[in-house]
């Protein structure tokens, strides 16, 4: 979705958006390649270009992309260091050439403690981790998300209890702008290789949810 070469391809949900709003004035999204502690940070990418922070979207307003240095040439711009090798289960391949991808994306912390989150949310599910999450279509940001662990249930700002086997299927671009609420509290999280995020707790209304009894 904020790579240049999907952008490039037309095949994005962004292309074409760039300062424009495309989430919540709350949501600020940036890739840092050198943060302290980050499972993905590098002094250099996989061409040797220098890793950088690079803002996507900041206030809710669309702000950038990240580049190899092959699509760095074809939008005119200069590689973010964001060339990568694909990941599987063991690590990096050195089977495929580089491409563009994230380093370690960093959602911005907000103002929200945990509890008042919770407090000001009438309805809802508190989701802490789940088991599979599926692209459905990964430029477009269509995802579905399951969870067969339990999930706390929220009802008029209190905890009543827990649910299992929860299915999210949303359009992430969609997702962003009904951001309500962003915690203060940041976690890392990366699976089998794949991109790492750094990001507090959200709140999003509206999300398709399904969930047992």
């Amino acid at each position: 979705m904020v790579v240049g070469k999907s952008v490039q391809a037309g095949a994005s949900c962004f292309t074409n958006m760039l300062n424009t709003k495309v989430a919540a004035e709350s949501f600020s999204l940036a890739d840092h390649g050198r943060i302290k502690g980050g499972i993905g940070s590098a002094i250099v990418d996989d061409e040797g270009n220098p890793t950088k922070s690079t803002m996507i979207i900041e206030n809710g307003l669309l702000k950038g992309f990240l580049y190899d240095t092959l699509t760095a040439c074809w939008s005119g711009e200069c590689s973010t260091g964001n060339a990568r090798r694909a990941s599987d289960t063991l690590g990096r391949t050195y089977l495929m050439a580089p491409e563009p991808l994230p380093t370690n994306l960093v959602i911005e912390r907000g103002d929200y403690g945990s509890e008042e989150l919770i407090e000001e949310t009438k309805e809802a599910i508190l989701v802490n981790s789940i088991d599979y999450a599926f692209p459905l279509v990964p430029e477009r940001g269509y995802f579905n998300v399951t969870s067969s662990l339990p999930v706390l249930v929220i009802e008029n700002g209190e905890i009543e209890g827990y649910t299992e086997n929860v299915r999210v299927s949303d359009e992430l671009s969609k997702a962003l702008t009904r951001v309500s609420g962003i915690g203060k509290d940041m976690q890392q999280s990366t699976y089998m290789g794949s991109t790492v995020t750094f990001s507090p707790y959200l709140r999003i209304k509206d999300m398709p949810v399904s969930y047992g009894s």
